[in-house]
């Protein structure tokens, strides 16, 4: 999983569920990864909603 220094700024969803131990995690726990996108799609805030913009950083979150 990558992490910006600068920005703070927290992974993504699809960096998460790529990470080697979550998916040790998920394939041990039976979860599918279509199932978990699925309940985090429902559960969170749409990202149009949250999206903050941030000037002193050039990392790909702060640039969307």
């Amino acid at each position: 999983m990558t992490h910006c220094v600068a920005c703070n700024s927290e992974p993504t969803l699809g960096e998460m569920l790529d990470d080697p131990i979550v998916r040790l995690l998920m394939v041990r726990d039976g979860v599918a990864r279509p199932d978990m996108e699925k309940l985090i799609d429902h559960i969170t805030i749409p990202q149009r909603a949250v999206k903050r913009h941030i000037t002193d950083c050039s990392c790909a979150p702060c640039r969307e």
